[in-house]
């Protein structure tokens, strides 16, 4: 079902491309073909090749080494805003045990951030 739903994407986007095109006949078909084709060998390689997945591991700790310079020059240079501009849990969802803890603690201002438990010395309460 997973597949089909991909596919069903694909053909939805490119059938509103098609509807939203001012001249339908100048459409590079070849060029969309080419497209989809290398957007297919790609998944190809990633999802089922035994040397894809450590590939793109490799890329993915290159990027991600490249985001954590990003953020410490953004800590640097705007130490109080950088808080809101985290751009790691942004774009990259492999942090997600750390993202759904700071989204729970924006959400929470009872309890302090990297904790789980609540804000002030538990015997006051």
């Amino acid at each position: 079902m997973t597949n089909l739903q991909g596919l069903l994407g694909i053909a939805t986007l490119l059938g509103l491309a098609v509807l939203m095109s001012n001249n339908r006949r100048r459409i590079p078909w070849k060029l969309v073909a080419w497209g989809l084709a290398l957007q297919f060998v790609f998944a190809l390689l990633i999802l089922r090749s035994p040397v894809g997945e450590p590939f793109f591991r490799s890329i993915d700790s290159v990027v991600n080494r490249l985001i954590d310079f990003s953020n410490a020059g953004s800590t640097f240079v705007f130490k109080p805003l950088n808080a809101f501009y985290q751009t790691k849990a942004v774009v990259l969802p492999a942090d997600s045990d750390r993202q759904r803890r700071r989204t729970r603690n924006q959400t929470n201002p009872d309890v302090a951030p990297e904790s789980d438990g609540p804000i002030g010395d538990p015997d006051e309460a």
